[in-house]
């Protein structure tokens, strides 16, 4: 449906957009709801983006440390 709404939103230059809603059968206001969802979606991948960057970024880093091995508490070495 995002394939729909994206062509009436390319085409509405050109045509009227209660136009293209009826020749796609596509409710008018379906089409303005997803218009006004754009920004929130835009939003979201930017923040998405920028949040496996940084994942990346840790992950990168992470490769360089070494940690010691946890042991248990009260768990004596043998020999």
């Amino acid at each position: 449906m995002n394939d729909v709404y994206a062509f009436i939103e390319a085409e509405k230059t050109t045509h009227p957009v209660a136009l293209l809603c009826r020749l796609l059968k596509v409710a008018r206001s379906s089409f303005y709801a997803w218009m006004a969802g754009e920004q929130a979606r835009a939003a979201r991948r930017a923040a998405d983006d920028a949040l496996a960057h940084e994942i990346t970024v840790l992950h990168i880093a992470s490769r360089f440390v070494r940690l010691r091995p946890v042991r248990p508490v009260g768990l004596v070495p043998c020999g």
